[in-house]
């Protein structure tokens, strides 16, 4: 999606939100906040889901983010490279770099006993 996102309280009335993010390619809520990550190396987190704060992680097109254990975790790509960027808060992102992965599409977060 690009441009606005929506939000309902009911699930029946919407209303759009500018999150300034580009495209979103997900969300994740965690540590009592949503973050979206998207295209254009841009981030973004909120603590209500309808006023954002974007952050610039640079770390090229960012496919996917979970949540777990007090970290988000973005994957995605720039170029040929595999990025993988990790952040605590949602706003801060540290990229891992020099990572020959392929491409990461999707992540999640599993806790194992």
């Amino acid at each position: 999606m690009n441009g606005p996102g929506s939000y309902s309280t009911d699930a029946i009335n919407w209303t759009n939100s500018d999150h300034n993010n580009g495209a979103i390619r997900e969300i994740v809520y965690g540590d009592n906040k949503f973050v979206i990550v998207g295209g254009s190396g841009l981030a973004s987190y909120s603590t209500d889901g309808t006023s954002w704060t974007t952050s610039n992680h640079n770390n090229g097109h960012m496919w996917a983010v979970a949540h777990g254990n007090g970290k988000f975790v973005a994957v995605g790509q720039y170029g040929t490279a595999t990025r993988i960027s990790v952040s605590s808060n949602g706003q801060t992102w540290t990229s891992l770099s020099n990572l020959n992965l392929g491409e990461l599409w999707d992540i999640t977060f599993a806790q194992v006993p």
